[in-house]
């Protein structure tokens, strides 16, 4: 074993029942939620292809599980945007709301050179964001009106 990622891995591959998507759905829900967080600690120490099996894990537990498709399509946005797409738009079919998963889709868009299908991503994702949290201007809000004030001639 090279690193103790890889030992997080191998035991939430480990875990029983991984490839069974059959068991109780609260016990689907908690599984696919522990699985999402170890692979989101596996994607913030950049073990990109360990994170992206420990989402795909998840996605087995729990297909319609937002956070994990999000998870994945980051995991393969550093190095393969063509494949994060998908996972993106899927995390989008299970949360339309989820304001971070549109910023991500339009980085990802904008990496492939789709820049108005990222602008409208971005003006999305400030939109429910706004809408969300009114009194209080969140992160994401935030980090999605720099996007947009990038290219100004698409703010309003």
């Amino acid at each position: 074993m090279r690193n103790a990622g890889e030992l997080c891995l191998l035991l939430a591959l480990w875990a029983p029942g991984c490839g069974d998507p059959d068991g109780p759905i609260v016990d689907r829900q908690a599984e696919a939620e522990a699985l999402c967080q170890e692979a989101f600690a596996l994607l913030n120490d950049q073990h990109f292809e360990e994170a992206r099996e420990t989402f795909t894990c998840a996605i087995k537990k729990e297909p319609e599980y937002a956070a994990a498709h999000f998870g994945l399509g980051l995991a393969y946005g550093v190095d393969n945007p063509a494949k994060a797409l998908p996972e993106l738009d899927r995390a989008l079919v299970c949360d339309p709301a989820f304001a971070i998963a549109l910023i991500a889709r339009g980085l990802v868009n904008e990496s492939l050179g789709y820049v108005e299908d990222a602008d409208r991503d971005w003006c999305s994702a400030y939109e429910i964001d706004e809408s969300l949290y009114p009194e209080t201007s969140s992160g994401v809000a935030q980090f999605a009106r720099r996007l947009i004030e990038r290219r100004p001639w698409r703010f309003h």
